[in-house]
């Protein structure tokens, strides 16, 4: 059986090891050199071959097989080659002239294992551009290209200053070693040097000179780019330019398509710095002028055109630049104007264009068809034709001046009659005549043919009225060469203003707001004040001053319903108060009630960020303090999901006679919630709260553990150890309260809701303290006892459980006895 059993192990072991599959690559790694092919051989026994595959951490990329060598060109591939039924080589070829980031962990993989290789590439720099540029602005790289497998280190140094990409954050470092610039500066230029540090193997320092450059860009360039020249004009065009290196600045003349270098040996051209002067411009000189600025980095360009050369326009001379007219006589004056373009011709009067004329090519005539006296005018004839020069329009013009012959006339808005004063009147009054005409008219002011003033268009005299004399009628004469004018102005004495007009009463069951205009006739001066006095049939209330501004004034007594009141209202001046006007109003019987209290809502005091639970909530409410005298008054409540735009209609309850109201069906949300009265006379003022509603209740019950004071706690013995819980019953639990303490249940005075602590200890925890300072007073009582007096609960325990007779201390009474014994001292001795 044993030879058997030995038979059978060998047979299994045998299959076994013709069965066992092997992935073989006979280096770990290889080092790719770019001027040959490299091979790396992989024999797959036993099993089958699955790929090549480079491996970047998680990312595994299958290298593609090929048919023969010959196949494999720009890219890696893996030709197959079959050397017996079980054994198969599968080489992995990289080109000559691979890119060198073919570097990497490769695997050879077959159907139950793989073998892995490293291909190595070391730092190949003979590309590296010793001397790089880098532009302004740009975000640019400082190229390396030392692409190694495994990395390599690098160590940059700037003007031999080792930098610390960590601390600069414009400065990235990249696999390959290069240096990528962001917002490149001018700082940025200067000596680079990098050192390389792959696998141990230290590389000599590789130096770069780094300059940053600049393609050339304009700070400022001709404006307007494109403009109409004006003949016999001086124009100056300047490209202002920078770039690094400082870039050069050349101008070029192009008409039609000739583009040449401005000439300046032209002594009508010349260049200075950066701009391009043209003296005394001509019509040759109509053409595009174009400024290029150039350096090594670049080139920019910029353009001014002169499309066209005009003439600036002019006004050809008047027939007369002023003219005398006699007044309601037509007049015609033409104005005429040349340039190229031909220019546009307008009269104006004090920079206002006038309506009065008609407008041709080069021509406009300004036309009067009678003149009057406001006629007599500096006109001005403008010729435009569109061509400017620094920004500004040219233009040229001509003034004409228009005298109308006239008599005097009286300017009535500047001679006021009559004119008020009154006797002892400490303020002077203005008598003043105003007369136009041409030539300007003498004027005159006496009374009772005594010269009191004079002028010439303006005759003006102050009077203070100390004597009645003083008043009467003030005659005003004018004269110029074409006739004369007269005119009397009135000095009246003023008397007390008219009784106000149009008066309304707005009136409700306890006030009354009075409006008017005021009197017609002032009485010559002007109202100062307004007087209202009111008294009914028993009563008369004080009276009011109200300022002349204010044609309405609320009466602030306050009246009775249903009683009527007589008003007088009267005005007045600084002469004194004129007659009242006389009016009776009757008061209402109701008035419209104030705003209620709400008190409650969902069964909590009203707050600021109320919650409560939905989606029934309860409404409560105290009466107003002002029911508008209805002693019966009705109640609406009114509610609405609050949103920032687009309010929602309000939702509102039946008239109510009763202080609540129970909301219904609110969804979780923020709401308006409002209530108001409703008497007789109307809907008064209402009282709105803001509250959230949430969509269910919070029926979680309570559980609370009270604490012993730490005076009591410390007494307790360190292995006892006590605990208790209550919790209350769900009905209890859930029982909104008031948090003035009243129970929603009844309006019964209830206990704080459960868990929620309202100040004081309860009487269970009062309870619990006497009882555990009883117990500690016992039981110290009782250790007393056991000790000293060999009594109590706790001696019977010893006894009971111990056995035999002890002494407190624990001792035997035996041992007890014999220690009595010798601690006697002996008798003393007679000597």
């Amino acid at each position: 059986m044993a030879k058997l059993t030995a038979l059978v192990f060998i047979v299994l072991a045998t299959v076994a090891l013709q069965s066992g599959g092997e992935v073989v690559v006979p280096f770990n790694s290889e080092l790719y050199v770019p001027s040959a092919d490299l091979n790396a051989f992989c024999t797959v026994q036993n099993e089958t071959f699955v790929g090549w595959f480079k491996v970047d951490g998680d990312k595994r990329t299958k290298i593609d097989v090929v048919a023969s060598r010959a196949d494999v060109k720009a890219n890696p591939g893996v030709l197959i080659e079959t050397r017996s039924p079980n054994e198969k080589t599968c080489t992995l070829i990289f080109p000559k002239g691979s890119p060198v980031t073919i570097g990497g962990t490769y695997e050879c993989t077959g159907s139950k294992s793989k073998a892995s290789l490293v291909v190595q590439v070391r730092p190949n720099l003979g590309s590296l551009k010793k001397y790089q540029y880098l532009h302004i602005g740009k975000n640019e790289k400082i190229v390396l290209g030392a692409i190694t497998y495994p990395y390599s280190t690098f160590v940059w140094k700037k003007n031999l200053v080792v930098i610390d990409f960590a601390s600069d954050p414009r400065l990235t470092l990249e696999k390959d070693g290069s240096v990528v610039i962001t917002n490149v500066k001018e700082s940025d230029a200067g000596r680079y040097d990098v050192h390389i540090d792959w696998e141990g193997r230290n590389t000599a320092d590789e130096i770069i000179n780094v300059t940053v450059i600049e393609k050339p860009k304009f700070l400022s360039t001709p404006t307007p780019s494109t403009l109409k020249g004006i003949t016999g004009y001086d124009y100056k065009f300047c490209c202002n330019h920078t770039g690094m290196p400082k870039p050069t600045l050349k101008w070029y003349k192009t008409q039609g398509s000739n583009e040449v270098q401005l000439d300046v040996t032209n002594p009508r051209y010349s260049v200075d710095a950066n701009c391009m002067s043209i003296k005394t411009l001509g019509q040759s000189d109509a053409a595009q002028y174009k400024c290029t600025s150039t350096n090594s980095a670049g080139q920019a360009s910029a353009t001014v055109t002169i499309e066209k050369v005009g003439v600036k326009p002019s006004v050809d001379t008047l027939a007369e630049d002023s003219m005398l007219k006699s007044v309601n006589k037509p007049l015609e004056v033409e104005c005429t104007g040349k340039g190229d373009p031909l220019p546009t011709m307008e009269w104006t009067n004090g920079g206002k264009v006038l309506a009065n004329q008609k407008q041709e090519p080069g021509k406009s005539t300004m036309m009067f068809k009678s003149l009057r006296l406001k006629d007599t005018a500096n006109y001005t004839c403008t010729a435009r034709n569109g061509l400017f020069y620094d920004g500004k329009e040219v233009h040229a013009s001509r003034n004409f001046q228009l005298n109308v012959i006239a008599k005097p006339l009286l300017n009535k808005n500047r001679t006021p009659s009559p004119v008020y004063s009154f006797l002892y009147n400490k303020n002077s009054v203005l008598v003043q005549c105003v007369f136009e005409g041409f030539p300007d008219p003498a004027v005159e002011i006496t009374k009772n043919g005594v010269s009191l003033a004079n002028g010439t268009i303006v005759a003006s005299l102050y009077v203070t009225t100390t004597n009645l004399k003083d008043f009467g009628d003030y005659v005003c004469d004018a004269k110029n060469n074409h006739g004369s004018a007269s005119h009397t102005v009135k000095l009246k004495e003023a008397v007390v203003p008219g009784k106000p007009i149009n008066v309304k009463v707005k009136k409700t069951c306890k006030s009354a707001l009075i409006s008017w205009e005021p009197p017609v006739d002032n009485g010559g001066m002007q109202v100062l004040n307004y007087v209202i006095t009111v008294h009914n049939s028993t009563t008369k209330f004080p009276s009011k001053n109200v300022i002349w501004k204010n044609l309405m004034h609320k009466i602030e007594y306050v009246f009775k319903p249903e009683t009527t009141y007589k008003v007088e209202l009267s005005a007045r001046n600084i002469v004194g108060a004129g007659a009242p006007e006389v009016f009776t109003f009757t008061t209402n019987k109701y008035c419209k009630p104030g705003p209620p209290l709400i008190s409650t809502i969902g069964g909590k005091r009203t707050k600021a960020d109320l919650t409560v639970f939905g989606p029934d909530i309860k409404v409560t409410w105290k009466a107003p303090q002002d029911n508008g005298f209805d002693e019966n008054l009705g109640y609406h409540v009114e509610w609405r999901v609050r949103k920032e735009f687009n309010q929602t209609e309000w939702e509102k309850s039946e008239l109510l006679q009763k202080l609540e109201y129970d909301i219904k069906g609110l969804k979780k949300g923020k709401y308006e919630i409002r209530v108001y009265g409703v008497s007789k006379a109307g809907n008064g003022k209402s009282d709105m709260r803001v509250v959230n509603v949430d969509d269910h209740k919070d029926t979680t019950s309570t559980t609370f553990s009270p604490k012993l004071p730490e005076t009591v706690a410390d007494t307790l013995p360190t292995s006892t150890s006590t605990s208790f819980s209550t919790k209350l019953p769900e009905t209890v639990a859930a029982m909104p309260t008031l948090p003035d303490g009243i129970s929603q249940n009844k309006g019964t005075q209830g206990g704080p809701v459960a868990g929620e602590r309202k100040g004081g200890l309860s009487k269970g925890t009062i309870a619990g303290i006497v009882i555990a300072i009883l117990l500690i007073v016992l039981i110290t009582i009782d250790l007393f006892c056991c000790f000293f007096n060999s009594c109590g609960l706790i001696f019977c325990c010893q006894r009971a459980c111990c056995g035999g007779k002890y002494s407190p201390d624990g001792k035997s009474k035996k041992d007890s006895a014999e220690m009595e014994k010798l601690s006697k001292k002996p008798a003393p001795e007679d000597v």
